[in-house]
């Protein structure tokens, strides 16, 4: 069983502002394609993935700048064996500013389930397995300055023991 979706936007802003008593013009567009892809390898092996990417223009009476975001994030569940389940997953997200900058930044996490009986199973998961705790960058336009700032928990270790009545 496999599943393949896309969802797309696109917005489009149009105004003026005053700025040093004088009016601008600006417009503001933005787009965005996001595709998923949900299946298995096999029995044992599942899969899910989605790709996002984001494209900002803004154009005024002095200029345009714009910027764009990709982002990635791929969960991949394991059953070596029918009492363990493994879970890895990942997301990245990449930025290019309008000055040529380009910020990436990664988080992971992983988690492992083991059933020792139909009602008791055993639990690890850890969060954030690099420790990344802010993810921030500043994107500079002809007609305004964005301050892009995530803090991120740290990293996060939890076990636990699950009794199902």
């Amino acid at each position: 069983d496999s599943n393949l979706s896309v969802d797309i936007s696109y917005g489009d802003s149009r105004s003026q502002l005053m700025q040093n008593g004088e009016i601008t013009r600006y417009n503001l567009y933005n787009y965005t394609i996001t595709p998923k892809f949900i299946g298995k390898f096999a029995s044992w092996c599942t899969f899910d993935y989605q790709m996002k990417i984001s494209m900002d223009k803004m154009i005024t009476d002095a200029g345009k700048s714009s910027s764009n975001r990709y982002s990635h994030s791929l969960s991949l569940g394991v059953t070596p064996i029918k009492r363990i389940n493994i879970m890895l997953s990942a997301e990245h997200y990449h930025s290019k500013l309008s000055g040529g900058e380009i910020k990436d930044f990664i988080l992971a996490d992983a988690a492992v389930n083991f059933t020792l009986t139909q009602r008791l199973e055993l639990r690890l998961n850890a969060s954030n397995l690099f420790n990344r705790q802010d993810y921030s960058y500043i994107s500079v336009g002809e007609m305004r300055t964005s301050l892009y700032s995530y803090s991120i928990r740290p990293r996060t270790i939890v076990t636990g023991i699950y009794l199902k009545f």
